[in-house]
Formats: structure tokens, sequence, C-alpha cells
């Protein structure tokens, strides 16, 4: 059995106000936990949600790029701080150059922080680059999980990368911050074919879609996992623009075919 989680489905930066209650205003964390193995996609402010006190489950965490709005949790995760916390494998890009840890190390810069890197003294912590492959690359495989990745270039300016996650015969794909036009469509659709559910960006209204900010929009999301035959789509990071009432209207506009993420739902497969 596997649970998937929504901790934060926002994009962009985070959104406190009434007007984001219903659907969540922190931003991008997934969560799909396995009896044996918690694995986390991106690490916004959603992260802060993830409850880790007595759970001694590993945890992966996999960062599909390191914008603010996917990265902003981490260095405010509690298992890595935590020198008997649980296993933590954390998978993020490179950033032209440099590895994941030096990217890492720039961002909690002792400028911007009250710490910095050595703070994270969980001895089972392990920091590892993404490869910026153009075919699916195999990350993790143990503990009933299989974790591959893929590296598209759909959002500014170091691309992406999109994840799936195999356990007990179910998949799982996390599609955050891809733009799609044909050219991606038709790069993304072996990687998501025959999921059984999937999360894709779907930042805009069609109406609103804004070419080379690199998101994409309800119809084109539902149109990609239409051709790839997935089960269940649930739409998210979503616009600060899109508040609760606009949500909503698209909620039901989808009723039947989509699904709306929100932050605190679980969903079962």
């Amino acid at each position: 059995m596997m649970k998937v989680i929504f901790h934060g489905v926002r994009g962009s930066r985070a959104c406190p106000g009434p007007e984001y209650l219903a659907f969540g205003g922190n931003t991008s964390c997934v969560e799909v936990a396995t009896e044996r193995v918690r694995v986390l996609f991106d690490a916004g402010t959603g992260l802060s949600r993830v409850a880790c006190r007595g759970d001694s489950r590993p945890i992966v965490l996999l960062l599909s790029h390191s914008h603010y709005d996917h990265l902003q949790g981490l260095p405010f995760f509690a298992p890595l701080f935590d020198p008997q916390g649980p296993a933590v494998e954390v998978y993020g890009p490179s950033g032209n150059r440099d590895g994941f840890k030096r990217l890492l190390s720039r961002f909690m810069d002792p400028r911007f922080l009250p710490f910095t890197i050595e703070a994270f003294v969980n001895p089972k912590l392990s920091l590892s680059t993404l490869r910026s492959c153009s075919t699916p690359t195999l990350l993790f495989s143990k503990k009933g999980v299989t974790l591959h990745s893929l590296h598209l270039p759909a959002h500014p300016r170091q691309g992406v990368f999109l994840f799936s996650l195999s356990s007990g015969g179910r998949k799982v794909v996390y599609a955050s911050d891809i733009e799609l036009d044909a050219s991606m469509e038709e790069r993304a659709q072996p990687f998501l074919q025959g999921a059984d559910l999937a999360i894709l960006d779907s930042h805009y209204r069609e109406s609103d879609l804004k070419v080379g900010y690199g998101h994409s929009s309800f119809l084109r999301a539902y149109s990609l996992t239409r051709l790839a035959g997935v089960k269940r789509t649930f739409f998210f990071h979503f616009a600060p623009e899109m508040v609760d009432s606009l949500l909503e209207e698209e909620r039901v506009k989808w009723l039947g075919r989509a699904e709306m993420a929100r932050e605190g739902l679980e969903v079962e497969l």
C-alpha cells in the first residue's frame, strides 16, 4: 500500500491569508509513504508539515530544481539536524558546474541563515547530485521502491527533473514546473505512461498561460496525462493568483476527469 500526501501545493511563493485556506498556501512538497520508506518530492515550505517524530523509516528527498519555492523548507527539516534521526538521502540538481552539495552550501550562506550546511549532523545523511540525462535514470531501488528521474529543458534556466516511483505494482509520477508544448509532451509522455497517479504542474488557466515562464495549464496537464493513459491526474503548483474561489471553479469544471491537489489531502493506492 502507498499513501500520497500533499504537504504543499503552491508555486512561486507561499501564500498566507484567508483566500488560500481551502487549498493551502505552502509551496511544493508531496510525500509518498510506503511501509518501509518515505519519499518526498521537493522541499518547499510544505516540508514543515511532514511529521517525523517517532518515525524510523528512511527518507528519500528528491528536488526537481533549485528555485526557492522548492527549496525553502530544507534548512528547517528536523531529521537533518538529528544525530539519532532516520537515514536521509537527498538528491538535488547541480547548478552549472557545481555538485548539489556545493549548491546547497551556497544557498545556506551564513549571510542569509544563522547556520550553515555543517549543522546537518545526521550521520546517516547523504547528498547526491542528479544527472541531467534526457533519458530515464535509475536513482534508487531498495525497500520495495524504485525511483527514476528524467531531466527536461522545460523550466528556466537549468531545466527540471521529473520523478517516477514504483512500488507494489503501482506507479506515481511527479512533474512540477514543466512548460508543456508539443515537444515536451512527446518527451514526457513515455515517462508518465500507464501511471496510476500523476501530479502535474497546473500553474495557470489556459487564458493566463505565459510562454517561457516554465509552467503549464490545467488543460495541457490533463491532455498529457490522457495521452499517457494515466489513471488519476492531480493538478498541482498553483499560481498565487489562483485563490480558493478560482481553484474551486476549476475543480468543478474538471470533476470526473482530474482532481485538485489540496494541502493535507491523503490518497491511498
